[in-house]
């Protein structure tokens, strides 16, 4: 398979950023089980987006609590 939260994918967008350390990286998505789950397995940092996508008008908290799932920021929109 080729895309979130697949390695192979980070691996091709990190390639593209020609000398950016990792710990200036970010995937910046609306989901924790191919967004995040994908950028923090890939060893960059982790943007979620609460206000638009899967979490829109929802408390994200309780999912991330079951789920174990942890973004290294949450947002509302980009």
């Amino acid at each position: 398979f080729y895309g979130k939260p697949y390695g192979n994918a980070f691996e091709t967008a990190i390639a593209r950023l020609n000398g950016i350390p990792r710990s200036r990286i970010a995937m910046v998505g609306d989901t924790l089980h191919t967004d995040v789950l994908g950028g923090a397995a890939a060893g960059i940092g982790t943007v979620l987006i609460t206000d638009h996508g899967l979490f829109a008008g929802h408390d994200v908290a309780p999912y991330i609590s079951k789920c174990g799932i942890r973004p290294s920021w949450i947002v509302k929109t980009t």
